[in-house]
């Protein structure tokens, strides 16, 4: 039964689908910087917001109750 589920969840591998988004970045960096231009300013991701461990804790155990 384990073998049917990895089996049906596998599928070849192809190195065409993936793209290497730090060497891009990387290279247009180098390339803006030799054309004298001034480098993009990083990307900056939102803020997550971060979980309260203590909390979940809590209602974890006063659910097993």
């Amino acid at each position: 039964m384990a073998g049917k589920l990895v089996s049906s969840l596998s599928e070849d591998f192809d190195p065409a689908k993936l793209k290497d988004e730090y060497r891009a970045t990387v290279l247009e960096f180098i390339e803006r910087k030799a054309a004298g231009k001034k480098p993009k300013a990083p990307k900056e991701k939102p803020a997550e917001e971060t979980p309260d461990l203590m909390a979940a804790l809590e209602a974890s155990l006063a659910g097993s109750k």
